[in-house]
């Protein structure tokens, strides 16, 4: 009996569907509901289409493939193409708007507005988002940098 003899209709449609939903739940960010339905839409057009094992193997290696296909270039765009310019891919520039951590300590500036307890601080050149001990500090402030928290300064008001 050759494999894949006669092709459901049914499990074909799931299966383009799901692998559908798969790929839009690879390039846009979701709670997993598209992703969801791919996945149950693709198991279900396995159960449909195959009449062996080996064709129910061979069917969800032509999905992961398929899938790792999508992914991996998911990966590239989100590094270098149109999804990297995309406002929701979280990307290093996190480190890059502070300078290091080793660099700040110790470092004086002003409050460029209000920091209640958080705002913007320039110190040098360089305007930084910064937070507070819990102070509220009005713009204008002369601040110094007493630590860190995560990778955001903690800024003190400069005592004169």
């Amino acid at each position: 009996m050759p494999l894949f003899s006669d092709i459901n209709t049914w499990a074909l449609i799931a299966l383009v569907i799901g692998l559908g939903l798969m790929v839009l739940e690879i390039f846009t960010p979701g709670f997993g509901l598209c992703g969801g339905c791919g996945l149950v839409l693709m198991a279900i057009a396995v159960i449909l289409q195959a009449k062996s094992l080996l064709e129910a193997v061979i069917l969800t290696t032509i999905i992961l493939v398929v899938l790792g296909i999508a992914f991996l270039i998911a990966v590239r765009s989100a590094q270098k193409g149109r999804l990297s310019r995309s406002p929701i891919i979280l990307k290093e520039s996190i480190g890059e708007e502070n300078p290091a951590k080793e660099e700040l300590f110790g470092k004086e500036g002003v409050a460029v507005t209000p920091l209640r307890p958080s705002g913007t601080v320039k110190i040098g050149e360089e305007r930084i988002s910064a937070v507070t001990d819990g102070e509220w500090l009005s713009a204008g402030t002369k601040v110094t940098v007493a630590g860190m928290y995560r990778l955001t300064p903690v800024v003190r008001k400069v005592e004169e």
